[in-house]
């Protein structure tokens, strides 16, 4: 798995790279293929993953990106639009 740069310490900074290039990058790691995700349609709604794979989002979101997720965080009902926006120091749930 490619190491995407984690932002600055500054939590008003955004993402590293730009929106296009962060769905590629979480695309990869959710094992998506084909037509590229969209930011404004939940996860669940355009992909077919498995749970092992949802588990590596999350600790992707959690290490690289330092995104503290609740536990209950269901990730395939989040946009990557909400991603992007909570990697950026954005409020998340």
């Amino acid at each position: 798995m490619t190491a995407m740069p984690a932002r600055g310490s500054d939590p008003a900074e955004p993402p590293a790279m730009p929106m296009g290039d962060f769905a590629s990058y979480l695309a990869g790691i959710i094992g998506s293929s084909g037509a590229p995700l969209r930011i404004d349609e939940p996860l669940g709604r355009q992909v077919a993953v498995d749970s092992i794979r949802m588990v590596e989002l999350a600790i992707v979101l959690e290490q690289e990106f330092g995104v503290d997720l609740d536990d209950d965080t269901d990730l395939l009902a989040v946009t990557l639009e909400d991603l992007y926006a909570w990697v950026a120091g954005g409020p998340h749930g």
